[in-house]
C-alpha cells in the first residue's frame, strides 16, 4: 500500500488544547442537525469563497478580501469558490458534529461517500478533483480578524490520501475550529444548498441567511463581497435571476430592487439563521 502524503504545515501551541476544551465548554454537541452546515458569518459575508470564473484561477498574495466592515481578511493563494466551499463546510461539520473526539482530531472519510454527501458524483476526475479542492485550501493562507475572534493560518494544514484505498484523512487547526465557538454562526441546510446550480446563488443562499431580516444593502457594496469579476449591469442581471431562484426555493419570501439600487429581500422564518446560544455552562 502507498500514501500519497501531502506537505503539512502544523501548528502546535500551548493553547491549542484549551481552545479545544473551551469550544466544547461552550457548546453542546452536535452542534447543529445532521441536515444542516454551518457557516461563521465572517466567511459567509465575505468573498473568501467567491464567485469564480471558469478556467484559469488567479493567485493571491497577501490581498485584501472584500468582507463585512467589521473584519478584517487578506488572503494568499489560488482563488476558492463555492464548490471549495462545499469541500470545507462537510469536512467542518464532520469534525464538529461527531462524539468521542477532538474537533480538531484528522477527519477520515473515502472519497466516494464524501462526494456522494456534497451531492457529485464518485467517478475517477470527481476524485481528482476532490483532491485538487483540498490542495487548493492546503496552499491557501489566510488572516482573518473580526471582533471576537482571529485566525491566522492554513484553511486545510494537513491531509493525507491514500489512492489505492482512497481513503482520506483531513485536520482542521483548532484556532480555526474555535471559530464555531463564537455566537456569530448561520446554519444553512444541505440540500437546499447543493439544490443550487451555480456559485453565485450558492453565495447569496449563505449571505442571506446570515443577515437579519429584513436586510438592504447597496448592489456596489454587495458584488465586492461575493467576489464576482463583472460589470455592474451583468452583476445586476445575474443576482435578479438568483434571487428569483432563492425565491422559488423559499429561501426569501419577498425581494426587490429599489431605484437606488438597494437589494432588499426578507427571510420567510427563522429556521436559517444565528445558532442560538448554547445553555452549557
Amino acid at each position: 500500500m502507498t500514501m500519497n502524503k501531502k506537505k503539512t504545515h502544523k501548528k502546535t501551541k500551548a493553547g491549542d488544547k484549551q481552545t479545544i476544551e473551551s469550544v466544547r465548554q461552550q457548546l453542546i454537541l452536535p452542534l447543529w442537525p445532521e441536515t444542516d452546515r454551518a457557516i461563521p458569518n465572517s466567511i459567509a459575508r465575505s468573498a473568501l469563497f467567491s464567485v469564480v470564473k471558469r478556467g484559469p484561477r488567479r493567485i493571491m498574495d497577501k490581498e485584501p478580501v472584500a468582507a463585512w466592515s467589521d473584519v478584517t481578511m487578506i488572503y494568499s493563494g489560488e482563488r476558492l469558490d463555492q464548490a471549495d466551499l462545499d469541500v470545507w463546510l462537510q469536512v467542518a461539520h464532520m469534525a464538529m458534529n461527531r462524539t468521542g473526539q477532538q474537533p480538531a482530531d484528522p477527519v477520515l472519510f473515502s472519497a466516494h461517500s464524501f462526494l456522494k454527501s456534497i451531492g457529485r458524483s464518485t467517478g475517477k476526475s470527481q476524485y481528482q478533483w476532490l483532491e485538487r479542492s483540498l490542495s487548493r485550501m492546503h496552499r491557501s493562507h489566510v488572516n482573518l480578524e473580526h471582533p471576537d475572534a482571529e485566525y491566522h493560518g492554513y484553511l486545510v494544514p494537513e491531509y493525507s490520501t491514500n489512492r489505492i484505498t482512497r481513503q482520506i484523512a483531513v485536520t482542521l487547526n483548532p484556532r480555526l475550529i474555535a471559530i464555531f465557538g463564537d455566537q456569530n454562526v448561520t446554519r444553512v441546510v444541505l440540500e437546499t444548498r447543493l439544490s443550487l446550480k451555480n456559485d453565485l446563488a450558492k453565495w447569496l443562499y449563505t449571505y442571506v441567511s446570515s443577515q437579519s431580516s429584513p436586510h438592504r444593502i447597496h448592489l456596489t457594496q454587495l458584488k465586492p463581497l461575493c467576489g464576482m469579476e463583472s460589470n455592474l449591469k451583468d452583476f445586476r442581471r445575474a443576482l435578479k435571476r438568483d434571487m428569483d431562484v432563492l425565491l422559488r426555493t423559499n429561501v426569501v419570501s419577498k425581494w426587490f430592487i429599489d431605484t437606488d439600487g438597494h437589494l432588499n429581500f426578507e427571510r420567510p422564518d427563522s429556521h436559517q439563521g444565528l445558532i442560538p446560544p448554547s445553555d452549557s455552562a
